[in-house]
C-alpha cells in the first residue's frame, strides 16, 4: 500500500502537470485566435482587390463592346456606300 506521502507527492505532480497543461492549451487558444484575425483581415483585404478588379474587367468589357459597335457601324457604313 502506498504512503499518505507518497500518494500526496503523485497527486501534487499530477496537479502541476495539469497546470502546465493548462497554461499551454491557453497559450495556443491565444495564438489560434491571434492567427484566425489574421486570415479574417487577409480574406476581407483579398475581397476588396477582387472587386476591385472586377470592376476594372467590367469597364473593360464595356469599352471593347463600346469600340466593336463603332467598328461594325464603320463597316457597314463602307458596305452601305460601296453598294
Amino acid at each position: 500500500m502506498k504512503s499518505l506521502s507518497t500518494e500526496n507527492s503523485e497527486l501534487t505532480d499530477q496537479l502541476e502537470g495539469g497546470g502546465k497543461q493548462t497554461h499551454e492549451i491557453e497559450k495556443l487558444r491565444r495564438k489560434l485566435e491571434a492567427d484566425n484575425e489574421e486570415l479574417k483581415n487577409t480574406l476581407e483585404e483579398t475581397e476588396t482587390l477582387l472587386t476591385m478588379e472586377e470592376n476594372k474587367t467590367s469597364k473593360l468589357v464595356g469599352s471593347v463592346i463600346v469600340s466593336y459597335s463603332h467598328v461594325l457601324m464603320l463597316l457597314l457604313r463602307k458596305v452601305i456606300v460601296t453598294c
